[in-house]
């Protein structure tokens, strides 16, 4: 009998917890391409997949504290890379929401 990921102990929001980790991963690719560390073409596959990624996480509701706080980093991150190409009250609401759900400023 195959067990769901949440009845052998995974967390409800594994799947969010890993799209988030690959948003990070993306991410960090991303800022190695902006400073000419990685090729283009690595860095533009990165960036197609952020956008992807990025989608999908918004599409999956946070369940636990942990998914939360996760998704609010993503907030945070995404706010941040796109901020230069449109800053708007929006954004700024945004990110001060990701700010009150991880508890203040977020790193890393």
């Amino acid at each position: 009998m195959n067990e769901s990921p949440i009845a052998r102990g995974a967390s409800p929001d594994a799947a969010l917890l890993d799209l988030c980790a690959k948003f990070h991963a993306y991410r960090a690719n991303i800022d190695a391409w902006n400073a000419g560390e990685i090729a283009p073409k690595e860095g533009e596959e990165a960036n197609f997949a952020w956008n992807i990624v990025y989608r999908e996480i918004t599409d999956i509701p946070a369940l636990t504290p942990e998914g939360l706080r996760e998704k609010a980093r993503a907030l945070h991150h995404a706010i941040e890379m796109t901020q230069g190409e449109a800053a708007d009250a929006a954004h700024e609401f945004a990110l001060s929401l990701a700010r009150d759900v991880f508890g203040g400023e977020i790193n890393g």
